[in-house]
């Protein structure tokens, strides 16, 4: 053994990394090398090339209706309700109707304001315009109660969605016209 000589300081390092290296080599050769294994998606969803994200994805987006004038009458259920459009709400799950109504003129009876969402699909349509029925169909409304002189009403629901795209149909059961706006906000 050698003795350190106190004026020496790299003396006790070099000892050190005489013991270590040896070591540390023995080590690195036991370990077996890291292996990758890549899998990838299957052919529909197989992903080529640069991935790039630049902005945040939104979750939700805000869809608003034209005003529609919606006349006194039409009932609930039937094939008078007012056709308004189609919403298209493909690569959402679910969404949030907002409905609001404006009144026109004073003093309405009792009666509801509201809006069906039927399916774009056409044995769903045909079974509307056939035999007046709205299968697996959405819906939401404002019932307009008599009192104090209000005009403005709206109501709001979450429904999950099952198709890509719906018709809007509007129906008014008090005896004046009213003007309604559907806002959906539709989420992932």
């Amino acid at each position: 053994m050698v003795p350190l000589r106190r004026s020496d300081p790299a003396r006790p390092v070099a000892a050190l990394a005489a013991l270590l290296v040896p070591l540390l080599a023995a080590a690195a050769r036991a370990q077996p090398p890291l292996q990758v294994e890549v899998t990838n998606f299957p052919d529909p969803q197989k992903i080529e090339g640069q991935v790039r994200v630049p902005d945040p994805v939104p979750h939700g987006r805000l869809l608003r209706t034209a005003e529609v004038l919606v006349p006194p009458g039409l009932p609930r259920d039937g094939g008078q309700l007012m056709a308004a459009g189609t919403l298209d709400t493909s690569g959402f799950t679910r969404a949030v109707l907002s409905l609001a109504v404006e009144l026109r003129g004073a003093g309405p009876r009792e009666g509801d304001v509201g809006v069906v969402l039927l399916p774009d699909e056409t044995p769903l349509l045909e079974a509307y315009e056939e035999e007046e029925r709205l299968p697996f169909s959405l819906e939401t409304h404002v019932a307009i109660v008599p009192g104090p002189s209000y005009r403005y009403y709206s109501g709001q629901l979450e429904v999950r969605l099952g198709f890509p795209r719906y018709r809007l149909l509007f129906y008014n059961t008090t005896d004046r016209s009213v003007t309604a706006r559907l806002y959906t906000y539709l989420v992932h």
